[in-house]
């Protein structure tokens, strides 16, 4: 399994204001998983970015951990430049981060 960056991102953000982070995805055929970490009692929103800006999945919890796609990796379609992006209803530092855990098996899973 292979991470995005070597250590999670510290993002801080501010409330009702989507933060993004971008990385750039050079192997279609590798699936993604991504996750966000915030303060106890957080209000989370983590949204995975085509590089045309689409959202592709999102995750809101009531809960200080979210992760896309529960269910499985996210598999896209193309390489390029895509973003994570994480709201809060109330301002606070979130980290972020993302896997690469194996190359693509049959069907892209259906992102939730």
């Amino acid at each position: 399994m292979q991470t995005l960056w070597s250590a999670p991102r510290a993002v801080k953000v501010q409330a009702g204001e989507p933060t993004r982070v971008s990385f750039k995805l050079e192997d279609p055929s590798r699936c993604l998983r991504a996750a966000a970490i915030a303060a106890p009692d957080a209000r989370l929103t983590l949204k995975l970015l085509s590089p045309d800006g689409v959202v592709i999945s999102t995750a809101t919890l009531d809960a200080r951990l979210g992760v896309l796609n529960p269910g499985g990796p996210i598999c896209v379609e193309r390489a390029g430049e895509y973003q994570l992006a994480v709201e809060l209803a109330a301002a606070g530092d979130v980290l972020l981060q993302g896997w690469l855990p194996s190359a693509k098996q049959g069907a892209p899973s259906t992102p939730r």
